[in-house]
């Protein structure tokens, strides 16, 4: 990867789920094959526990596995948002049932290099290329999910900090 603006230790993922370790472990899949990895990908989970199959990727990825009681996506969310990293400068949210496409990860920090650093937030594309998860694409892809700026905004997309 050149260097730029963002690398891939400016980059966190968070991850709500609940009650749904097979369809995690499809996006920790997809993590372990991308080009690059990321900070760390905090999984906040809301249901009986994932956390054995958090524990299968430990050794693979920069993964954290936090507990949310009682369950809420949005509150999950924040719990995540929370912990992330001082000093974060992307983040990126995305669904249990989400499967990043090989290369997503370095196209997302890719757009973010070529982006105004004013530029608060990108969307994505998630297509079903005739398999039963929903795929991130790579080409033309953004951050996927939902954003949330330093300043309280939300919607579709990743956040990164607001410029000085």
């Amino acid at each position: 990867m050149t260097a730029g603006r963002y690398q891939p230790e400016d980059l966190e993922f968070i991850i709500p789920t609940k009650d749904r370790p097979g369809k995690l472990g499809n996006l920790l899949d997809s993590f372990v094959a991308q080009e690059i990895t990321c900070a760390r990908i905090l999984i906040i989970d809301g249901g009986k526990s994932v956390a054995a199959t958090v524990d299968e990727y430990a050794d693979r990825l920069p993964v954290e596995h936090h507990v949310c009681h009682p369950p809420g996506q949005i509150r999950q969310r924040n719990m995540g948002l929370g912990m992330l990293a001082a000093g974060t400068k992307l983040v990126g949210f995305l669904d249990d049932d989400i499967v990043p496409a090989d290369g997503a990860l370095a196209a997302m920090l890719a757009l973010g290099n070529e982006r105004e650093p004013e530029t608060a937030g990108a969307p994505s594309n998630a297509v079903n290329d005739g398999g039963a998860t929903p795929s991130v694409g790579a080409r033309g892809a953004g951050w996927g999910g939902h954003l949330r700026a330093a300043g309280g905004r939300t919607g579709a997309g990743c956040c990164r900090e607001p410029a000085p």
